[in-house]
Protein backbone atom coordinates (compact mmCIF):
# COMPACT_ATOMS: atom_id res chain seq x y z
CA UNK A 1 0.00 0.00 0.00
CA UNK A 2 1.64 3.14 -0.76
CA UNK A 3 1.48 6.47 1.23
CA UNK A 4 0.23 9.89 -0.02
CA UNK A 5 2.67 12.58 0.11
CA UNK A 6 1.42 14.21 2.99
CA UNK A 7 1.16 11.00 4.80
CA UNK A 8 4.66 10.25 3.86
CA UNK A 9 6.07 13.48 5.19
CA UNK A 10 4.23 12.93 8.95
CA UNK A 11 5.27 9.57 9.27
CA UNK A 12 9.68 10.48 7.79
CA UNK A 13 9.01 13.52 10.62
CA UNK A 14 7.68 11.24 13.26
CA UNK A 15 10.26 8.91 12.47
CA UNK A 16 13.03 11.65 12.57
CA UNK A 17 11.20 12.82 15.91
CA UNK A 18 11.26 8.43 17.10
CA UNK A 19 15.10 8.49 16.65
CA UNK A 20 16.59 11.83 18.01
CA UNK A 21 14.21 11.18 20.83
CA UNK A 22 15.62 7.85 21.74
CA UNK A 23 19.21 8.50 21.27
CA UNK A 24 19.01 11.23 23.87
CA UNK A 25 17.69 8.60 26.29
CA UNK A 26 20.42 5.97 25.33
CA UNK A 27 23.31 8.07 24.37
CA UNK A 28 23.09 8.68 28.60
CA UNK A 29 24.03 4.97 29.11
CA UNK A 30 27.58 5.99 27.55
CA UNK A 31 27.69 9.07 29.24
CA UNK A 32 27.93 7.42 32.63
CA UNK A 33 30.98 5.55 31.60
CA UNK A 34 32.93 8.07 29.90
CA UNK A 35 33.12 12.21 29.70
CA UNK A 36 30.03 13.79 27.46
CA UNK A 37 32.85 15.44 25.13
CA UNK A 38 34.80 12.13 24.78
CA UNK A 39 31.53 10.53 23.71
CA UNK A 40 30.55 12.81 21.58
CA UNK A 41 33.84 12.93 19.62
CA UNK A 42 33.79 9.09 18.97
CA UNK A 43 29.78 9.67 17.87
CA UNK A 44 31.20 11.36 15.16
CA UNK A 45 34.40 10.00 14.54
CA UNK A 46 31.87 7.15 13.77
CA UNK A 47 29.00 8.96 12.00
CA UNK A 48 31.49 10.98 9.40
CA UNK A 49 33.00 8.31 7.77
CA UNK A 50 29.74 6.64 7.83
CA UNK A 51 28.00 10.13 5.77
CA UNK A 52 30.97 10.55 3.26
CA UNK A 53 30.50 6.87 1.97
CA UNK A 54 26.94 7.27 1.91
CA UNK A 55 28.20 10.86 -0.55
CA UNK A 56 30.17 9.38 -2.60
CA UNK A 57 27.92 6.82 -3.20
CA UNK A 58 24.98 8.72 -3.80
CA UNK A 59 27.05 11.27 -6.10
CA UNK A 60 28.67 8.71 -8.44
CA UNK A 61 25.11 7.05 -8.87
CA UNK A 62 25.70 3.90 -6.89
CA UNK A 63 23.01 4.27 -4.74
CA UNK A 64 20.18 6.82 -5.09
CA UNK A 65 20.47 9.99 -2.78
CA UNK A 66 18.19 11.76 -0.40
CA UNK A 67 18.59 15.04 -1.46
CA UNK A 68 18.71 17.11 -4.78
CA UNK A 69 21.64 16.52 -7.38
CA UNK A 70 24.88 18.46 -6.58
CA UNK A 71 25.00 19.20 -10.64
CA UNK A 72 21.36 20.71 -10.21
CA UNK A 73 22.46 22.95 -7.51
CA UNK A 74 22.72 27.10 -8.82
CA UNK A 75 25.13 27.93 -6.23
CA UNK A 76 27.85 30.70 -6.62
CA UNK A 77 31.53 29.69 -7.22
CA UNK A 78 33.56 29.25 -3.84
CA UNK A 79 33.43 32.39 -1.82
CA UNK A 80 34.26 33.83 1.57
CA UNK A 81 31.02 34.62 2.34
CA UNK A 82 30.12 30.34 2.01
CA UNK A 83 33.30 29.73 4.16
CA UNK A 84 32.25 31.59 6.51
CA UNK A 85 28.38 30.50 6.50
CA UNK A 86 29.80 27.33 6.97
CA UNK A 87 31.93 27.96 9.77
CA UNK A 88 29.42 29.60 11.33
CA UNK A 89 26.87 26.37 11.09
CA UNK A 90 29.15 24.10 11.70
CA UNK A 91 30.95 25.98 15.38
CA UNK A 92 27.30 26.91 16.59
CA UNK A 93 26.45 23.12 15.99
CA UNK A 94 29.20 22.12 18.13
CA UNK A 95 28.50 24.95 20.87
CA UNK A 96 25.11 22.98 20.78
CA UNK A 97 25.98 19.42 20.75
CA UNK A 98 28.43 20.28 23.60
CA UNK A 99 25.85 21.76 25.90
CA UNK A 100 23.24 19.14 25.07
CA UNK A 101 25.42 16.21 26.37
CA UNK A 102 26.44 18.34 29.01
CA UNK A 103 23.20 19.16 30.54
CA UNK A 104 21.67 15.75 29.72
CA UNK A 105 24.29 13.92 32.28
CA UNK A 106 22.78 16.31 34.85
CA UNK A 107 18.90 16.03 33.91
CA UNK A 108 16.39 13.36 32.74
CA UNK A 109 16.31 12.48 28.60
CA UNK A 110 12.99 14.22 28.85
CA UNK A 111 14.50 17.21 30.02
CA UNK A 112 17.05 17.73 27.86
CA UNK A 113 14.60 16.65 25.01
CA UNK A 114 11.75 19.29 25.75
CA UNK A 115 14.55 22.42 26.43
CA UNK A 116 16.59 21.65 23.19
CA UNK A 117 13.36 22.60 21.29
CA UNK A 118 13.98 26.18 22.17
CA UNK A 119 16.25 26.37 19.48
CA UNK A 120 13.06 26.35 17.22
CA UNK A 121 12.47 30.25 19.02
CA UNK A 122 16.62 31.18 18.95
CA UNK A 123 15.63 30.37 14.75
CA UNK A 124 12.43 32.12 14.66
CA UNK A 125 13.72 35.25 16.22
CA UNK A 126 17.07 35.78 14.63
CA UNK A 127 14.73 34.88 11.23
CA UNK A 128 12.84 37.66 12.63
CA UNK A 129 15.52 40.02 13.54
CA UNK A 130 17.66 40.04 9.89
CA UNK A 131 14.53 40.29 7.90
CA UNK A 132 13.59 43.07 10.26
CA UNK A 133 10.13 41.66 10.25
CA UNK A 134 6.81 42.87 12.26
CA UNK A 135 6.06 41.06 15.35
CA UNK A 136 2.65 40.24 15.76
CA UNK A 137 0.43 39.55 18.21
CA UNK A 138 0.89 36.07 17.60
CA UNK A 139 4.68 36.08 17.78
CA UNK A 140 4.30 37.85 21.21
CA UNK A 141 2.18 35.15 22.65
CA UNK A 142 4.26 32.05 21.39
CA UNK A 143 6.85 34.17 23.53
CA UNK A 144 5.03 34.54 25.98
CA UNK A 145 3.67 31.14 26.32
CA UNK A 146 7.31 29.48 25.74
CA UNK A 147 8.63 31.47 28.30
CA UNK A 148 6.08 30.51 30.65
CA UNK A 149 6.57 26.68 30.20
CA UNK A 150 10.70 27.59 30.31
CA UNK A 151 10.54 29.12 33.57
CA UNK A 152 7.94 25.99 34.86
CA UNK A 153 10.44 23.65 33.76
CA UNK A 154 13.04 25.25 35.31
CA UNK A 155 11.50 25.67 38.57
CA UNK A 156 10.28 21.79 38.80
CA UNK A 157 13.02 20.35 37.31
CA UNK A 158 16.24 22.16 37.75
CA UNK A 159 15.79 23.46 41.12
CA UNK A 160 18.59 21.18 42.43
CA UNK A 161 20.38 21.36 39.49
CA UNK A 162 20.94 24.82 38.00
CA UNK A 163 24.25 23.80 35.83
CA UNK A 164 22.21 21.77 33.92
CA UNK A 165 19.87 24.15 32.91
CA UNK A 166 22.24 26.63 31.64
CA UNK A 167 24.11 24.10 29.71
CA UNK A 168 20.54 23.23 27.69
CA UNK A 169 20.33 26.47 27.27
CA UNK A 170 23.54 27.30 25.47
CA UNK A 171 22.34 23.91 23.02
CA UNK A 172 19.09 25.69 22.45
CA UNK A 173 21.26 28.79 21.76
CA UNK A 174 23.39 26.55 19.61
CA UNK A 175 21.50 24.67 17.46
CA UNK A 176 19.07 27.59 16.89
CA UNK A 177 21.71 29.73 15.60
CA UNK A 178 23.19 26.71 13.43
CA UNK A 179 19.49 26.20 12.29
CA UNK A 180 19.29 29.57 11.19
CA UNK A 181 22.69 29.68 9.55
CA UNK A 182 22.06 26.67 7.65
CA UNK A 183 19.46 27.96 5.83
CA UNK A 184 21.79 30.60 4.56
CA UNK A 185 24.09 28.16 3.78
CA UNK A 186 22.48 26.17 1.48
CA UNK A 187 22.41 28.84 -0.64
CA UNK A 188 26.10 28.30 -1.08
CA UNK A 189 26.44 24.81 -0.63
CA UNK A 190 24.59 21.38 -1.84
CA UNK A 191 22.75 19.96 0.89
CA UNK A 192 24.93 16.54 0.18
CA UNK A 193 28.25 18.25 0.60
CA UNK A 194 27.24 20.78 3.00
CA UNK A 195 25.88 17.85 5.47
CA UNK A 196 29.68 15.83 4.68
CA UNK A 197 31.89 19.08 5.13
CA UNK A 198 30.09 19.89 8.12
CA UNK A 199 30.82 16.82 9.86
CA UNK A 200 34.39 16.59 8.91
CA UNK A 201 34.87 20.46 11.00
CA UNK A 202 32.52 19.18 13.85
CA UNK A 203 34.64 16.21 14.13
CA UNK A 204 37.72 17.48 13.87
CA UNK A 205 36.50 20.53 16.68
CA UNK A 206 34.93 18.47 19.19
CA UNK A 207 38.04 15.96 18.79
CA UNK A 208 40.41 18.88 19.52
CA UNK A 209 38.56 19.98 22.44
CA UNK A 210 38.29 16.93 24.44
CA UNK A 211 42.29 16.81 23.92
CA UNK A 212 41.99 20.23 25.41
CA UNK A 213 40.06 19.15 28.05
CA UNK A 214 42.04 15.51 28.79
CA UNK A 215 45.51 16.48 27.79
CA UNK A 216 47.81 13.34 26.61
CA UNK A 217 46.38 10.47 24.91
CA UNK A 218 43.61 8.78 25.77
CA UNK A 219 44.52 5.33 26.94
CA UNK A 220 47.26 6.62 29.35
CA UNK A 221 44.54 8.03 31.42
CA UNK A 222 42.27 4.99 30.97
CA UNK A 223 42.47 1.61 32.10
CA UNK A 224 41.12 0.34 29.03
CA UNK A 225 40.86 2.79 25.85
CA UNK A 226 38.60 4.27 26.11
CA UNK A 227 36.84 2.96 28.86
CA UNK A 228 33.72 1.65 28.07
CA UNK A 229 31.96 -1.71 28.31
CA UNK A 230 30.82 -3.71 25.42
CA UNK A 231 27.27 -2.75 26.56
CA UNK A 232 28.76 1.13 26.41
CA UNK A 233 30.24 0.26 22.46
CA UNK A 234 27.27 -0.60 21.95
CA UNK A 235 24.76 2.07 22.98
CA UNK A 236 28.09 4.35 21.62
CA UNK A 237 26.95 2.91 18.08
CA UNK A 238 23.55 2.92 18.21
CA UNK A 239 23.63 7.17 19.21
CA UNK A 240 25.65 7.40 16.34
CA UNK A 241 23.18 5.74 14.25
CA UNK A 242 20.02 6.98 15.38
CA UNK A 243 21.01 10.51 15.55
CA UNK A 244 22.99 12.20 13.13
CA UNK A 245 22.53 9.32 10.53
CA UNK A 246 18.93 8.28 11.26
CA UNK A 247 17.34 11.08 12.58
CA UNK A 248 18.79 14.03 10.11
CA UNK A 249 17.86 11.66 6.82
CA UNK A 250 14.38 11.36 8.11
CA UNK A 251 14.27 14.86 8.69
CA UNK A 252 15.41 15.66 5.41
CA UNK A 253 13.05 12.92 3.57
CA UNK A 254 10.10 14.77 5.36
CA UNK A 255 11.20 18.29 3.86
CA UNK A 256 10.58 16.29 0.53
CA UNK A 257 7.05 15.75 1.54
CA UNK A 258 6.19 18.60 3.79
CA UNK A 259 6.70 22.36 4.55
CA UNK A 260 9.56 23.37 6.84
CA UNK A 261 7.03 24.57 9.24
CA UNK A 262 5.33 21.45 9.38
CA UNK A 263 8.04 19.16 9.93
CA UNK A 264 9.66 21.50 13.02
CA UNK A 265 6.13 21.62 14.42
CA UNK A 266 5.83 17.75 13.80
CA UNK A 267 9.15 17.06 15.09
CA UNK A 268 8.08 18.85 18.84
CA UNK A 269 6.64 15.45 19.84
CA UNK A 270 10.81 14.66 20.34
CA UNK A 271 10.64 15.08 24.36
CA UNK A 272 7.87 12.25 24.10
CA UNK A 273 9.79 9.70 23.25
CA UNK A 274 12.52 10.60 24.82
CA UNK A 275 10.74 10.30 27.86
CA UNK A 276 9.50 6.77 27.18
CA UNK A 277 12.53 5.33 26.39
CA UNK A 278 14.34 7.34 29.55
CA UNK A 279 11.89 5.65 31.72
CA UNK A 280 12.21 1.91 29.98
CA UNK A 281 15.62 2.07 30.71
CA UNK A 282 16.14 4.19 34.15
CA UNK A 283 12.89 4.67 35.24
CA UNK A 284 13.26 8.65 35.01
CA UNK A 285 9.76 9.95 36.28
CA UNK A 286 10.02 14.31 35.88
CA UNK A 287 8.01 15.95 38.47
CA UNK A 288 4.24 16.85 38.21
CA UNK A 289 4.87 20.26 37.34
CA UNK A 290 7.64 19.73 34.60
CA UNK A 291 4.46 18.27 32.08
CA UNK A 292 2.30 21.40 33.09
CA UNK A 293 6.01 23.50 31.89
CA UNK A 294 6.75 20.83 28.78
CA UNK A 295 3.24 21.33 26.94
CA UNK A 296 3.38 25.53 27.72
CA UNK A 297 6.49 25.27 25.84
CA UNK A 298 5.35 23.30 23.05
CA UNK A 299 2.33 25.53 22.58
CA UNK A 300 4.54 28.62 22.52
CA UNK A 301 6.89 26.46 19.91
CA UNK A 302 3.59 25.74 17.96
CA UNK A 303 2.15 29.58 17.85
CA UNK A 304 5.00 30.64 17.08
CA UNK A 305 6.04 27.47 14.02
CA UNK A 306 2.44 28.28 12.82
CA UNK A 307 2.75 32.63 13.16
CA UNK A 308 5.89 32.68 11.11
CA UNK A 309 4.56 30.30 8.14
CA UNK A 310 1.22 32.51 8.32
CA UNK A 311 3.76 36.06 7.57
CA UNK A 312 5.77 34.02 5.28
CA UNK A 313 2.32 33.09 3.02
CA UNK A 314 0.98 36.20 3.57
CA UNK A 315 4.72 37.97 2.29
CA UNK A 316 4.54 35.65 -0.60
CA UNK A 317 0.79 36.64 -1.57
CA UNK A 318 1.78 40.51 -1.57
CA UNK A 319 5.05 39.74 -3.83
CA UNK A 320 2.60 37.92 -6.13
CA UNK A 321 0.23 40.59 -6.21
CA UNK A 322 2.79 43.39 -7.06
Amino acid sequence: MSLSPRASGILFAQLNAVCAGTMMAIGKEVTVQIPPQMFIALMYAIVVPVNTAWWLLTHFKLLPGLHAQEENHARAPLQLKSILWLTLHAGSSVVGIIGLWEGLTLASAAAGSLLSRLEVVVAIVLGLWLLREHFTRWHWLGFGLTAAGMVIVRWAEFSAAPVAFLWLMQSALGFGLAEFSGKVAVKYWPVPRLVVVRGWLMCAALTALWWIRVPGWPWEAQGHWPGLTAAGWGWLVASAILGPVLARNNYMLALSYLPVSQVVLLNQAQPLYAALVGFWLRAEIPAPLFYLGGLTLIAGNAVLILAREAGRRKGRGIGNRE
